[in-house]
Formats: structure tokens, sequence, C-alpha cells
């Protein structure tokens, strides 16, 4: 118990009164600072200041806060009491003196610091903040333990319920006791004290009152911590810097000048950050203030007099800056003032201008002093400051640099930024995203077409990029007519990955992710997961020239789906190279493949010259060239691969292959040559070792298979069978009854169910089994009918129609009568289309189609007018575009395998061709609204920045790409008022490594990009965690609390509900996630704030500095608090 002999000098004359209360209420941001959480804390922060002013006038030595299980705060201490009995100075509306206490705690300026006899140094308190506490708290009651007695006093939203009274004896006790509940009019109901912040408050307000006790009990959870540290200051330091290399001891000096009490303790670490706290009168004032401006002075103008001194900066080297001498340093400056000034009531920042000159005295002799008696450790300090001065100036020119080349390069923003059309910096919002996160993703074997005429897959384009390899693909415009194009970054998005695969009429096979969006033929996008057996996808269709075909046979040529045409791909690469200004179509009249590789219509192989010019070239160098080529080993090798490339892309054409078996049969009617090969397949096949024999017969199992796997071997099989059948009738029911007797063999039926599972384990035959399903429907075109007939009959659903009506409505409202009018033509022209896409293999294709037409599809084209309208008159093009119309899945299949996915990005067009045959999105940048939402994926983890220096960051690309993108700057250039984005919101996955992308992009941020944060521009955006659907009705959820409500208000219904957990927002189509994370109007975004600077500090190095154990023993702590943990 802290002495109370000094009560004689504490008395109501020490209580004097400012006016006012009642505006406390209407505007609390005066006071406490506002009505949110950081304002609710605050209520607390007030009461407990006054407590720690009576322990700065060694009157008190325990404080106990205690939060009930009902919200209502305890402040408790052993103080001397709030003087009661009757003010000296101050009536009430009735003329009577009022009670000292309800002076205190009903009038504004009331307080013990104003008759300068109370407190020789406070925080400003009895009066001016708990008079704010009591106003803005729906009820508030005091016990105060004075002069052997127990006063109290009740109030409601400020106003006392009566008269203070004495309600017993204090037993010899001294001190105050305030009690108050929060007004929910005032402050937000969902609001409330959050214990791991008061924690942090207290630790520091203990660290900075040597001798103090503070304890906090939280009877909501239980929970309960009490702080003492003897040390002061100096083991707060030394607390702060627990997960650090430190230089050197902690400096520590303590001294009153002209009557302010100063307290300083520094300590340099290996560091890069600063880590700066200051406090008057024991409270945080957290932007800092004069004596803050004092410490940093002191340590720059020291160090660099010592480092001039012992010969440690050149003459020629310039002067360390105040960055310079921070870097890495730990420092708290803790002042005494009988009169602090603050910025405003919240007291945030220290005012008194005496006070910098008094720091920077104070510590500047205790610094010189140490670095004298200390030259070890002197040295060490000084040559920190030198690696940062020389590291500050390299991050200056890297910066410079980044700035430059965000100026110079924008044009190549766009493959990394997704931007906004909108330019008026309040209204656009900047998505940081995982490079996963902005949609599906492809398995590494996917294979894409090149331009160059080669296919590769995935991963081998990622590997490419990283050497600085670009390749050129396809893509689609809004008409589906085909382009090429750079395909920019191809890149992992997502490690061991779940998949399905996509089975395709043409024998196609794409592995992915169930979100990744696929070109639908009307030009739409549809999730894989989500796409139908039998619905058609936007086709990528080549071949190449025929014998009667310009410029010559052997050509690339592409199918042009809008047009309904073929175009020579090197004409594609020629408009490419056009519209980007490589060349101009003056250039001359004749396409040129540079390396006479035709096939090669990568746009960087083409160029344009006059034909006399091309025929001379061709002339010239077609033989001497080749000579001299192929004596380069480079050239034969890359020659030799290319030519292998081109036989194989032949071998892969039917019409090729056709041609080489029917050249191959003449072949064989030489019977002389027939001799030749048998005698030898004998002489080989007798020479065979029993290895090569087992061998041969693996290649000839494989052989079968690959031989029946063809239907029309098939077809051919089943007619000669049926045909002996029809020959031999008694021969089937021989058969039947020996099938019989075998099947009541009990071990042979169980050996056959056994084959049977293992067949289906087989990828191989499930494809079989699936390419016959489809055989099976085109040759049952009856069966497609009948599902054709049963959608028509769901127009009879009244809920479906009127949706189908509304969105028709709304598009007719919205749509011009031209763009109507072409889509309208267009679809027609498509429905037709697809009716002739199913009677070209009928004798008479005009006949069949009118009879298809009226049974199926009456309103569509008739023939003749798809013909005249549509193909001025060319039939065999109207049949051709029938055949390429479109490529249809055959079914959607989930895979129990796991694997890497990659994706890349297309600038403009946003979708690419697979060598499959059909096309897909690129990066789903379609969840937002781009007229004011930009989004940039960022790869893979961005740089830990809590342990690397500025320069290094700034050498990071994917750092480099946010700094242009945000348009701030950075370090000592950082300018909020070049920010690009009013809102930047940080958009990653649920699971563990979107958890960690989020941890490093907030250490970037409070180190490096502060400002953004105390501005309040940077949110984290909280995608839901369940869809729920029952009844076709989908809700969504953004906790497990959440569920639990939504499942119990579904009563008996919630067993039937579908209920699925999100772990990243790779599982939600673009539609899914504009509905739930990106929608202005029904999102939810935390907005990142910083109430404890210190608590945030030690946070980050905890979490992301180089020390091991303390992150362990946090992960050790938490690890129970985990719940749905991904493995």
């Amino acid at each position: 118990m802290a002495s109370n002999d000094t009560s004689a000098e504490y008395g109501v004359e020490s209580i004097q009164a400012l006016e006012g209360i009642e505006h406390v209420r209407k505007r609390p941001g005066m006071y406490v600072g506002g009505t949110d959480i950081k304002a609710l804390h605050h209520l607390v922060y007030e009461v407990v200041d006054n407590s720690i002013d009576e322990a700065l006038a060694g009157a008190c030595d325990t404080i106990k806060v205690t939060i009930h299980a009902d919200n209502t705060v305890w402040v408790e201490d052993n103080g001397r009491g709030i003087p009661v009995g009757p003010h000296p100075t101050k009536k009430d509306s009735k003329g009577k003196p009022m009670d000292t206490l309800d002076v205190v705690m009903t009038v504004i300026g009331a307080g013990g610091k104003f008759g300068g006899g109370g407190y020789k140094v406070s925080g400003g308190l009895h009066g001016v903040g708990v008079s704010a506490v009591n106003a803005l708290s729906d009820e508030c009651e005091v016990w105060v333990r004075r002069e052997g007695k127990t006063w109290h006093q009740q109030y409601k939203r400020g106003v006392a319920q009566g008269v203070v009274r004495a309600i017993g004896k204090s037993d010899g006790k001294t001190g105050t006791t305030v009690k108050f509940s929060r007004d929910t009019t005032i402050f937000k109901e969902d609001n409330e004290y959050k214990f791991e912040t008061l924690v942090q408050r207290f630790r520091e307000m203990a660290f900075v009152t040597k001798g103090v006790t503070i304890q906090l009990v939280d009877e909501r959870s239980d929970r309960e911590m009490t702080f003492y540290f003897e040390g002061g200051i100096q083991s707060f330091v030394r607390y702060l810097n627990r997960n650090k290399e430190t230089l050197h001891p902690v400096i520590y000096v303590e001294k009153e000048v002209d009557g302010v009490g100063i307290e300083v303790a520094v300590q340099y670490t290996d560091a890069y950050a600063e880590s700066l706290f200051s406090f008057a009168n024991t409270i945080n004032t957290i932007d800092g203030g004069t004596h803050l401006t004092g410490l940093r002075t002191a340590l720059t103008r020291t160090l660099n007099d010592y480092a001039r001194k012992a010969g440690l900066l050149k003459e020629a080297d310039p002067n360390f800056t105040g960055n310079d001498t921070t870097e890495g340093v730990t420092g708290i400056v803790s002042v005494k003032h009988r009169e602090p000034q603050f910025e405003s009531q919240t007291k945030v920042k220290l005012m008194n201008p005496e006070v910098a000159t008094a720091v920077q005295r104070v510590l500047g002799d205790a610094l010189s002093a140490f670095l004298e008696e200390n030259p070890r450790e002197a040295k060490a300090i000084v040559e920190k400051c030198l690696t940062s001065a020389r590291a500050r100036d390299a991050a200056r020119k890297a910066r410079d640099l980044v700035i430059r080349k965000s100026a110079l390069e924008s044009l190549t923003l766009p493959g990394k930024l997704a931007d906004c059309s909108e330019r008026d910096p309040e209204k656009c919002e900047l998505y940081i995203v995982e490079g996963d996160s902005a949609g599906g993703c492809l398995a590494e074997d996917t294979r894409v077409p090149l331009a160059s005429g080669i296919s590769k897959t995935m991963k081998e384009l990622a590997e490419d990029w990283a050497r600085g390899v670009q390749h050129f693909g396809y893509a689609t415009n809004e008409d589906g007519d085909i382009r090429i194009v750079p395909l920019t970054e191809p890149r992992l998005t997502k490690r061991q990955s779940p998949l399905v695969e996509v089975v395709l009429d043409n024998g196609g096979r794409i592995r992915c992710t169930p979100d990744h969006p696929f070109r639908l033929r009307d030009g739409a996008y549809r999730a894989a997961s989500e796409l139908k057996t039998g619905e058609s996808l936007m086709p990528f269709k080549t071949r190449l020239t025929r014998d009667d075909e310009l410029p010559n046979p052997g050509y690339g040529m592409v199918w042009m789906n809008g047009r309904s045409e073929w175009w020579h791909t090197h004409h594609l690469a020629d408009l490419y190279n056009m519209l980007t200004g490589v060349y101009a179509r003056k250039a001359g009249n004749t396409r040129h493949h540079k390396d006479f590789n035709k096939l090669n219509n990568d746009p960087r192989n083409i160029e344009r010259m006059p034909w006399r010019a091309h025929q001379r070239l061709h002339a010239e160098l077609v033989g001497e060239m080749a000579k001299k080529l192929w004596q380069d080993p480079a050239y034969r090798e890359r020659k030799i691969r290319q030519l292998s490339e081109q036989a194989i892309l032949q071998w892969q054409d039917p019409a090729y292959r056709q041609y080489m078996s029917e050249r191959v049969k003449l072949q064989r009617q030489d019977e002389a040559l027939n001799e030749r090969l048998l005698q030898g397949f004998r002489d080989w096949f007798a020479s065979l070792t029993p290895e090569e024999y087992e061998a041969y017969c693996e290649r000839m199992r494989a052989m079968q298979e690959a031989y029946w796997s063809d239907p029309g071997r098939r077809r051919e099989q089943a007619e000669r069978t049926r045909r002996f059948f029809e020959e031999y009738p008694e021969a089937r029911e021989t058969r039947r009854e020996a099938a019989r007797l075998q099947w009541e063999d009990a071990e042979l039926h169980a050996w056959r169910s056994e084959k049977t599972r293992e067949q289906w384990q087989n990828e191989a035959y499930r494809r079989r089994h699936s390419a016959v399903v489809s055989t099976w429907w085109k040759a049952h075109p009856e069966h497609r009918e009948k599902i054709v007939a049963a959608r028509q009959r769901g127009w009879a659903d009244e809920a479906q129609r009127n949706h189908i009506l509304t969105a028709m409505g709304d598009w007719r409202a919205t749509t011009s009568a031209e763009e109507k009018g072409q889509a309208i033509r267009d679809g027609h022209r498509l429905k037709a289309l697809f009716l002739l896409n199913r009677v070209l293999d009928h004798g008479d294709v005009r006949q069949a189609y009118e009879q298809l037409r009226q049974q199926s599809a009456r309103t569509a084209l008739r023939y003749d007018r798809l013909l005249l309208e549509h193909f001025a008159g060319d039939e065999q093009r109207m049949l051709e575009a029938a055949a390429n119309v479109n490529c249809k899945v055959v079914a959607v299949g989930v895979l129990s395998e796991r694997a890497d996915v990659y994706d890349m990005t297309v600038d403009g067009y946003h979708n690419f061709a697979l060598a499959g045959g059909v096309f897909v999105h690129n990066s789903a940048k379609q969840g937002r609204d781009r007229h004011f939402q930009a989004i940039l994926p960022l790869r893979g983890k961005i740089l830990n920045t809590e342990r690397t220096r500025l320069d290094k960051i700034l050498g990071n690309n994917e750092v480099k790409a946010l700094i242009s993108a945000l348009g701030t700057g950075i370090g000592e250039g950082f300018d909020l008022s070049g920010l690009r984005y009013h809102r930047t919101i940080i958009m990653t996955d649920a699971d563990v490594d979107g958890s960690h992308i989020r941890t490093l992009l907030l250490t970037f941020f409070f180190r490096y990009m502060l400002p953004l944060i105390e501005g309040g521009h940077l949110y984290i955006a909280q995608p839901p965690l369940y869809r729920i659907e029952h009844k076709k009705q989908v809700q969504y959820v953004y906790s497990d609390n959440d569920k639990d409500k939504a499942l119990k208000a579904l009563g008996a219904g919630a067993e039937k509900a579908t209920i699925q957990r999100y772990k990243g927002l790779g599982e939600m189509n673009p539609e899914q996630l504009w509905d739930t994370t990106m929608d202005p109007g029904v999102r939810t975004l935390l907005q990142v704030t910083i109430e404890d600077a210190a608590a945030a500090d030690h946070t980050f190095d905890m979490l992301m500095g180089s020390a091991v154990p303390p992150r362990r023993r946090f992960i050790q702590t938490h690890a129970k608090d985990v719940r749905n943990l991904d493995i």
C-alpha cells in the first residue's frame, strides 16, 4: 500500500471547474476520438489514466481493471480517492455548492491539475477524461474510500441520480472505484472490449510507471494478467528486443530539466526497421511529438559528431541522415511534465516546444558518454549507420529506377495489373490477389498450340518465361474470330490443386481446376465443373492448305468462327505486326517467313517485302544458304527438331495418315517386296532375347488396344460377327448355353467381378468406354430429341419462365436496335448451323436438315434461307461452317488425383486456345466492376520485408509491381497524394498459404507504407466461408456461427441442405466472387488500423523476424484455437 500522508495537499480547494458536459454526447469524437472500437477502449484508458496519475504522485501502487460478463468495466485503485464534500466555487442550478465528486464526474475541465497543488505531473485527470466517460456511459457508479469512510454516487448518461453519500467505513483503506457501462446508443453494440488490446496498453503503462502493479481480469473469457516492471522503460526496451540480436546493452538516462522529468532508453539491433515510442505522463503519444523529435535529433547529431571525431566518417562522406541513425534502433522516451500540451483530448501528440531541446540535451550527453566509454560498441553502431547510408543510397537509386520504369513501361502494366477505367482515385479500388485467386487454372501437362507451329505444356511455357522467352498463341475476339496474341507470364499458381477432367467429342481431354472458365460457342464463359454433356464450346480448328490452294500446299490455316471461313495463319501474324506497329502495309505486298519454315507463324518470324524482292531472295538463298546453314550444328539440331515436330503434326492430320496408308497399300502389292519384308521379320523374331520377347508382346498388346479403340474397326468386326450368326444361327444357342454353364461357377463369377473392377481402375479403359458412349449418342439422335423435349417442358415452370422473360426484358431495354438485330441474326445462324452439323453424314443433307428442323426446331432458318442470307449461295462454304461450328462436351468428371496448376495472361482478349481444340479464359478478372475495380495478381509469395533491406526489397518484381500500381513511391519518397486507389484491398485464400501471403503484405505496408494504413486506405476482403443451398435458394455465410444460425433457420430442411466450404477464392466462379466479396452493396471489408504501434511492431517482429523460438511459442500457444486446418 502506498503512503497516504500527502492527502493534506489534496483537498476540495485543488479542484477547479471549467464549464460543459452535454455536448460530449453530441460530439464524442472531440473527447474519445469517435464511436468505434478504438473510442470504446479509450473510455477504459481515460479512467485508468486517473489511477496512473495517483501512482505518479506516489499515492498509488495497485490498479485493478475488471471486465464483467455484461461488459461493464470496473477500475479500482488504492490511491487517495477523489475528494468529496462541497466544492468552494462550483454551484448547482439551485445555487448550492456542488459536491466535489459530482464536479469531477460531470463538469468538463474539472481536474486536479488545474489547481496546481493536487498533482505535480498528470495526464490532466480527475475531470476532463473521466467526466467524458461518465457522459458517454449508460450508467456509471463511483465508490470513494477517503477520510475513513466509503462514499457512493450513481450517474445515468452523465447526470447524478442523487447526492453523494457515505455508505460505510473504509476500514483504513483509500482509493477510488469507477464502474461504467458504455451507452449502446452511441457505441456500436457489436463492438466489444478486446482483451489483447487492453493487455498491450496496460503492459505499456506498467513499463513506463515503475513500481505500479496493474491487474486485468476478463470474466467473459476467464482470463487474467498482471503487470509489474521494476526496470521501467529499460525493461520495456529489452522486452521489445527479445527476439532480436542486439549490438550493445540498453543505454538509459533519467534526468529532470527545468521541472520536466525525462527518461530515455535506446538500443541498436540487427533489424532494419526503427521502433521508436514516446510517452507523456505515461500516455502513449502514438503520433509522437516534440519529445520524439528531440530523441531523433539527439541520435543523429551525436552519432555524426562521434563518427567524424573517430575518423569513421571521412571528409568526403556526407553526414548521416535521420533515417540512417534510426535504422534498427529501439528507443523509448518518456517525459513527465506539469503542463503537458496535447494536440487534442485524445492525447496522441505532445506539443510542448521546450521538451525537444531538453530531450536532445539529456540523451545527447548520455549517448556521447556511452560512445566514448565503449569504443567497440560505438564502432558497431556507426558501421550499422554507414551500411544503412550505403543501402539507402542504393535504395534511392533503385526507387528512382522503379518510378522511371513505371512511367516508361506503363504499357506492360496491364499484363500484371488489370486496371479500371475510372480516373478519380477516391472512387477506385485495387484488389491485391494471389495469382491463382483470379480464376481457375490448368494442369501442368495441358498443351497450348503456338503460332510457331509447335505446342508446349503450361509448365514448359512457364519455364521458358522464366528464362526470358515469350511465345505467341491464339485467342478469339468478341465475334469468335481468331487472333494471334502474346502469351504473358505463364506461371505456377497453386500446388497440388484438386482437378476435374473435361472430355470432348474430338477426343481431347483437359485437366483443370473445377472453376476454370471455358468459352462457349455463344461467347459466354462457364466453369469446367458446370459444363453439361452436349454443351457446345468455341472451337479451335486448323488445317494445312491443299494442293489446289494458294499460296502453296502445306501452309497453316485456322477456322474463323465468326466469319465462317478459313484464314491463313501467317496473315494473322502479319495483322498483329501491323496493329502493333512492327511495320506498315506499304513495306511490301508479300509476307515472308524469315526462317523459311512456312509453319512458323510467330509474328517475329514474319516480315513484309515487295514481291520481286521476295522472289529474288528465294532464288539466291534456297541453294547456297541451305548448304551453309546445314554445316552449323546448332542449325542442324534445330532443323531436325522442327522437322520432327512438323512430322508429328502431319501424322496428327487424318488426311495425311490416309495418304500414307494408301501409299503403303500400293507398295505392298509388290510380291517380291512382301517376301523380303516377311523374311526379315522372321530373322528378327528368331533373334529376340526373352526380355526383348516380353517387350515385343507388350508392344503388340498396346497396338491391339489402339487398333480396337477405332470405332470403325469395331463396327466392321461387329458386322462380320452379325453375318456369321445369320449364316449359322445354331451357333448362337450353343454359345449361350456354354456361357450360362460358365457363370454358374462361383469361382469364375468372383474372378470376373475382380477383373471388371480392375478394368474400371484403368484410365485407358475408362476413356475408351467414354468414347463408345459418345458414339452411341451420335448414332441415336432420337434420345437427344427426348432430352430436348424434356427441357422444353421445363418452360412450364413459372419461376424459370419468369426469370428468362425478365432477363430478356432487361436485355431489350439496354441494347440498341442495331445490336439486337445483329445478335438475333447471329443467333439464328448458329442455331441453324448446330442443326446442320447433326445431319452432315446423311446422303441428302438438305432433306435431312429440313426433317430435323420440323421435328425439333421449327423456328430455325430454312436450308435455302440459311444458304442465301448467310453464305451468299456458297453451299460448300456453308457445309464447311457447319462441320466446324463447335466442339462438344462429352463428360466432366472429378479426378481423385491432385496436380500443380498453371495460368497465364492474355491482354485484351482474356482467353487462349488449347491443343485440345477449345478456348479457355486466362485469369478470371470477370468477378469485378471494371469501371472502378482494378486487380493486381501477385505471383506466389512476396518477399519477407521484415528481414530485408530496402534496396533488396526494391529489386523484387512483385514489390515493384505493387509500388508502381499504387503510385505513392516508397520510403523517403512516399507521397500519399499520388495514391491511385483510395481503397487497397488484400484478397487472399482462406488456407495457410493465403494467410501467409496476407501477413507478408501487411508486414510490407506496416514497415514501408505506414501512412497508407494511418490514412485508412488499407482493407482486407472477407470472402464467405460457406455456401448453403436448399431448394434452389443459395445463401453465403461468413463464419461458423452464421452457418449454424442459417441451418437452424431451415429447421427440418437443414438435413437436405448442401454445404460447401470455401478454402480459397479459386473455388468460386467469377459471378460468386462478385456477389459475395467484391460487390460494394453486400461485401464485408475489414479496415486495417493500428491502435498500438509497439504491439504491432512486436507482433510483426515475432511472426516475420529471424528468431524462431518466439514464433514456435506463438504457434504452440494458439494451436488449440485453430479450426479447419488445411493439410
